[in-house]
């Protein structure tokens, strides 16, 4: 299955992988290492994914509308906020309109309050995988019947649908976000991340490569913290 992982632009310098999603005067941006591992857990399973980072990179809607129909994904991940809900939501109806794939939202605010944002989604959006959802979003890429996927939510026949979320994620068998940061380099989207900036680019490439092979050590956590809320 060919999935592209979109995180969109909410205006100019919005800064989706900071402590809390807002337009920051720092505009520091973390590498996103969420997206990456997700990523590398399709790809392990044998999908094809493409990362468009439309909030790193202040890509225009058109930009972003550009890059889905050159990859035209048979699914769209759609990463959510609360401040740009309705933007991320669009983002998802036009994905679905340009490649006519199925949408899957992620992140805090969907995770969060699931009824509401497919009441305003409507046919915009499939499914929301919710909490820790890298093994949720490879199950929904592999095809398997929505009631056997843990942690996600949906509508059908206009009535909601709640899946409970699973065990809690081993974070030692999560893959390696190396092999993805090969697409930030590859891309040149590595001096968008401000947090490296301080750097000469063999320095920024180093510490970037490292800083891929590591994990959340909240993964699995069973508190309410930072990557539980994505």
């Amino acid at each position: 299955m060919r999935i592209a992982y979109i995180n969109p632009a909410y205006g100019q310098d919005f800064v989706r992988s900071a402590r809390w999603a807002a337009k920051s005067r720092g505009r520091v941006q973390r590498h996103p290492e969420q997206a990456l591992i997700q990523i590398a857990v399709l790809e392990k399973a044998g999908h094809t994914c493409t990362f468009i980072e439309g909030a790193a990179r202040n890509m225009t809607e058109q930009q972003v509308q550009e890059e889905i129909r050159k990859f035209s994904p048979d699914l769209a991940i759609i990463h959510t906020t609360t401040p740009s809900i309705y933007n991320d939501i669009n983002y998802a109806r036009r994905a679905k309109e340009i490649s006519g794939c199925k949408t899957v939202l992620v992140g805090a605010h969907a995770s969060a309050v699931p009824e509401d944002t497919l009441e305003k989604g409507g046919k915009a959006i499939d499914i929301i995988a919710r909490g820790e959802a890298d093994y949720t979003l490879r199950d929904i890429a592999n095809g398997l019947p929505s009631k056997d996927i843990l942690g996600i939510s949906y509508l059908k026949m206009e009535r909601l649908f709640t899946i409970i979320i699973g065990a809690y994620l081993d974070v030692n068998e999560l893959p390696s976000q190396r092999g993805n940061i090969l697409i930030l380099i590859g891309t040149t989207m590595l001096e968008n991340y401000t947090h490296f900036s301080r750097f000469t680019l063999v320095e920024a490439v180093s510490a970037f490569a490292l800083s891929a092979a590591r994990r959340k050590s909240s993964t699995g956590a069973s508190f309410v913290c930072a990557i539980l809320k994505r």
